[in-house]
């Protein structure tokens, strides 16, 4: 099968570095953690401008305003070699906003934004709905991973979850090209259409000052979740996220986009469960998926709470632009849209990490009195 590539360089803006005007934190007069001020995204505006549907709505997508908000407010923009005026509206949540600009001729090559004195010119990126049409979709972030997880981690989802398409967001990788993750990911059977995009920008961390939502300023990593959505996905057959160290699985009979794509309301979560990071013997390390077989014998002790989620973007509530999508959620949803399936889980594991933010990946030796074999994971991928 030959695997179509698409290459979309991200149209961005950002306050000058060389000028006073930032994006304060949320309670910026409580003392701020000096590693949480260091990894802060505090002068992205727009990580990206595309095209959106059939009409003449442009999309700009990035970090929401929080102490920006009169500045947006006040901004203006038109479209460009016209100088077309085009009416806005924001959509806003917790850790990102979509710009909704209106009225940009069909040939407009280029948006002219003016926001707090400054002038930018963003290129009108072309959406690729048309290319992922129809397709089982998957995206998910990427920093340094070995590209045998990469590989591994695709040729699972399209082995067992049937996904064909896949959106891969690099967060300025060092120990590779994006020509070598399109390489890697080229070479897994099943795969029809493939893109890579730079997203090199701060991922932002944890906020210690917060009691709830303390990965508030994950900008960039929840932008990305609607940018693949808006720009590729929404004529997607279904859309699902899943980390390169997660491995989705719905049983030997199903799929999690089957599953999505029949719910009452086209969307779904399920939870995950911890494979321990203890390799098979003989393998060499750092190993991939397919070489860590173990996991702790009681359920509650594996059991991981976070959810993952699937969606069918074809339902009516699912256009909606408020709707904001989460690593572990969907903001805005209506109430009751969510379906927990109990026989839909993800392995997430902790072998598979470079240990950029929680030292998982470490030796443990087995023991029999809290470690078994995982039986699932052992007939998908036989011990040697």
């Amino acid at each position: 099968m030959t695997v179509q590539i698409t290459d979309v360089p991200p149209s961005s803006a950002f306050l000058p570095a060389s000028g006073s005007l930032r994006r304060l934190t949320h309670r910026p007069n409580k003392p701020v953690p000096a590693d949480f001020t260091a990894a802060y995204e505090d002068r992205a505006l727009v990580y990206d401008t595309f095209r959106y549907g059939e009409d003449d709505t442009i999309l700009l997508m990035g970090p929401p305003p929080i102490s920006l908000k009169q500045q947006w407010q006040e901004a203006s923009f038109v479209a460009l070699p016209s100088r077309t005026p085009l009416t806005k509206t924001l959509y806003v949540s917790l850790s990102q906003m979509t710009v909704e600009l209106h009225g940009a001729p069909a040939a407009a090559t280029a948006i002219e934004m003016r926001f707090a004195s400054q002038r930018y010119e963003l290129p009108i990126g072309q959406n690729g709905a048309a290319a992922f049409a129809g397709t089982r979709l998957l995206t998910t972030m990427n920093k340094n991973n070995d590209l045998a997880w990469v590989r591994d981690w695709a040729a699972h989802h399209a082995k067992t979850q049937k996904t064909d398409a896949i959106v891969l967001f690099d967060n300025g990788s060092t120990r590779y090209s994006q020509g070598d993750l399109l390489e890697t990911l080229a070479g897994v059977n099943g795969l029809k259409q493939v893109s890579v995009i730079s997203w090199p920008w701060a991922f932002g961390a944890v906020d210690p000052r917060m009691k709830r939502d303390r990965y508030w300023s994950h900008f960039l990593q929840n932008t990305s979740l609607n940018m693949v959505w808006r720009r590729f996905g929404y004529a997607a057959h279904t859309y699902l996220n899943c980390d390169i160290d997660e491995l989705t699985y719905a049983g030997p009979d199903n799929t999690v986009h089957d599953l999505a794509k029949a719910a009452r309301s086209g969307f779904i979560t399920f939870k995950g469960q911890w494979v321990e990071p203890i390799l098979d013997a003989g393998a060499p390390p750092p190993g991939t998926h397919g070489q860590f077989h173990v996991r702790l014998n009681t359920p509650k002790a594996r059991y991981h709470r976070n959810s993952k989620w699937a969606l069918d973007p074809s339902r009516p509530w699912l256009k909606a632009l408020k709707v904001h999508p989460y690593w572990h959620w969907l903001e805005r949803r209506p109430l009751f849209a969510k379906e927990r399936r109990k026989d839909v889980f993800y392995w997430h594991f902790k072998g598979i990490n470079t240990n950029w933010k929680v030292k998982r990946a470490i030796d443990v030796p087995f023991d029999p009195a809290i470690h078994e074999i995982d039986p699932v994971l052992t007939k998908l991928y036989p011990q040697p």
